[in-house]
C-alpha cells in the first residue's frame, strides 16, 4: 500500500511539471505500465549568447549548426506563467528558419481572433530578415506560416509572435491554402493530453537558388510529429511509449488530400535532412512507420 501511495505522490507531481513544461493537465492520470522517464537535459547556447539548460522533447539537435544560423525561442505568458511559445534555427544568410520547434495543446490553443500583426522578429535585425512585414513575396507565393496561427490563438501576445516575418517562407501560394493549410489542421486533430511536439521547417539550396525579397525560396517543406501512442498516459514520449510521424511535401502547388502519399518514418526524414529531429528518441522508434497509428490512409 505504501508502495502504491508513493508511486501515485510522484505521478501527482510529475504531472504537476508537465503541466507547467508542456501545458499537461494537472489532474494525475491513473497509472499504467509505462515509465515516467524524464527527457534528459541539454544545454544550448541562444543568438544572445545565453545559455539555455532545458528538456524540451520538440528541439532537433543543433550540434552542427553554421555560423549564420542562430537558435532563438519566444515565449508567452499562459495562466499567469511564462512558457515557450516555439524555437526556431533561423538561417541569416537565406532569411529562413530552418526549422521551427514547438510544443502543441490544448492549452495552446483559445477564441484569439487571428491579429494579422506582420512585423518584425525583435530578437534579429531586420537587415537579415525577409522583407516581408509590409507586404508578401510576390506572385506565386505568399507569407506561409511555419508554425501555423491556428496554433497559438490562447492570446494576443502568442497570436502576434507567429506573424513574426522569421517564421514566414517564400510559399506557393496553392500549396499554402490547400494542402499545406489541410495538413495544419489534420495536425491539431493530433493534439494530446501528453502533449504533441512538432518541427516544422524547409530545404532551401545550400548555394545559390531564387531568392524573393532577400529570402531564398526553399524547395521543399516537412513537418515532424512525436507524441505518446495513447495521448493520455500522463508520461512524457520516450522509447517505452512514443509514436512518431513525418511528411515532405515540395515547394509546388499541390491540392491534393492529406495521406501516407506524403508521410514518411523520422529516420527517413533525418536521412534527407542530415540533421537528427527529438534526440531523446532512439533510431530504433524513428524508424518505425505505422500511419494508421496517426489514422492515416
Amino acid at each position: 500500500m505504501k508502495l502504491r501511495v508513493a508511486r501515485l505522490l510522484s505521478v501527482i507531481v510529475l504531472c504537476a511539471v508537465m503541466a507547467l513544461e508542456g501545458c499537461m493537465p494537472t489532474t494525475p492520470p491513473s497509472l499504467s505500465r509505462h515509465e515516467n522517464i524524464i527527457p534528459p537535459t541539454r544545454t544550448l547556447v541562444n543568438s544572445d549568447g545565453q545559455t539555455v539548460e532545458h528538456n524540451w522533447l520538440e528541439l532537433p539537435d543543433i550540434s552542427g549548426k553554421s555560423e549564420s544560423q542562430k537558435f532563438v525561442t519566444h515565449y508567452t505568458t499562459i495562466g499567469g506563467k511564462r512558457v515557450r511559445n516555439y524555437s526556431m534555427l533561423f538561417d541569416t544568410e537565406h532569411r529562413v528558419a530552418l526549422w521551427v520547434a514547438y510544443p502543441l495543446h490544448q492549452c495552446y490553443l483559445g477564441t484569439t481572433a487571428r491579429t494579422n500583426a506582420w512585423d518584425w522578429d525583435p530578437k534579429f535585425s531586420e537587415s537579415v530578415q525577409p522583407q516581408v512585414a509590409y507586404g508578401s513575396f510576390g506572385n506565386p507565393y505568399q507569407r506561409g506560416h511555419q508554425i501555423p496561427s491556428a496554433d497559438r490563438l490562447v492570446s494576443y501576445e502568442a497570436n502576434a509572435q507567429t506573424f513574426y516575418v522569421t517564421n514566414q517562407t517564400a510559399q506557393n501560394g496553392t500549396l499554402n491554402g490547400n494542402m499545406w493549410a489541410d495538413l495544419e489542421g489534420w495536425v491539431r486533430t493530433k493534439i494530446c493530453k501528453d502533449t504533441l511536439y512538432v518541427v516544422t521547417g524547409c530545404v532551401v539550396p545550400p548555394t545559390g537558388g531564387e531568392r524573393r525579397r532577400e529570402a531564398t525560396v526553399p524547395q521543399a517543406y516537412f513537418k515532424a510529429l512525436l507524441r505518446t501512442q495513447n495521448g493520455s498516459w500522463g508520461v512524457y514520449a520516450s522509447d517505452d511509449n512514443a509514436t512518431c510521424i513525418a511528411f515532405w511535401v515540395e515547394n509546388k502547388s499541390n491540392t491534393s488530400q492529406v495521406s501516407s502519399k506524403q508521410a514518411m518514418s523520422v529516420a527517413d526524414l533525418e536521412d534527407r535532412l542530415g540533421y537528427e529531429l527529438f534526440p531523446a528518441i532512439s533510431r530504433r522508434i524513428k524508424e518505425q512507420f505505422t500511419p494508421s497509428r496517426w489514422a492515416l490512409k
